[in-house]
């Protein structure tokens, strides 16, 4: 088998599989809850989308717990 040929087999076996993502669908993976997130603390908080991204992850999880219905 030409080396090519392999590469792409070995590519496509390893996409189907779910064991390789490209950097679109890991961007798309990241983005999708980071700016629900962002909509959930606007509405809860009131606070900007420069507000929430100035935030570490811990902080975002932390106020999302804290937004939950019967959290407080």
């Amino acid at each position: 088998l030409p080396a090519g040929l392999a590469r792409f087999l070995v590519d496509e076996i390893n996409r189907i599989s779910g064991l390789s993502t490209s950097a679109d669908e890991l961007t798309e993976h990241v983005q999708t809850p980071l700016a629900r997130a962002c909509f959930i603390l606007a509405r809860e908080f009131g606070w900007t989308p420069e507000q929430v991204s100035g935030m570490t992850i811990g902080q975002i999880l932390l106020y999302l717990q804290m937004a939950r219905p019967g959290a407080g």
